[in-house]
């Protein structure tokens, strides 16, 4: 049996999150990390991206005379870099975990896969 619950963690998100009742752990965690990085990824949007969406990343672009997805997939590997390092070492930083850094990998991922999908369904 699977229920809904909505905004576990917002209330103002829209889109419910599917609970599997039946003790599968995968798909509950999956459900978890999933919500966890969409409330993140919108409140950090909102805090980095005033100008728009991908205002920063844009002006990241035009700072290093490269692409929106250079620019993304430049962060993104800062953050594997940092992953590599922190699997082998304890971190000098303690606010930012492993974790953390998995969160920021899967949620560049998310921002570069959004990019694309807005760029090429709706070219200027």
């Amino acid at each position: 049996m699977v229920r809904y619950e909505k905004g576990l963690l917002d209330p103002g998100l829209a889109s419910p999150i599917d609970r599997d009742t039946t003790g599968n752990f995968m798909r509950e965690a999956l459900d978890d990390i999933y919500h966890k990085l969409c409330v993140t990824l919108r409140v950090k949007n909102s805090d980095y991206s005033p100008g728009g969406e991908f205002a920063n990343f844009e002006q990241s672009a035009k700072n290093a005379f490269g692409t929106v997805e250079q620019g993304i997939i430049f962060r993104m590997s800062d953050k594997f870099s940092r992953l590599c390092n922190l699997l082998h070492q304890e971190a000098q930083v303690k606010e930012e975990s492993i974790e953390d850094t998995i969160n920021d990998l899967i949620g560049y991922a998310v921002i570069l896969k959004a990019y694309r999908s807005q760029k090429f369904d709706n070219p200027s």
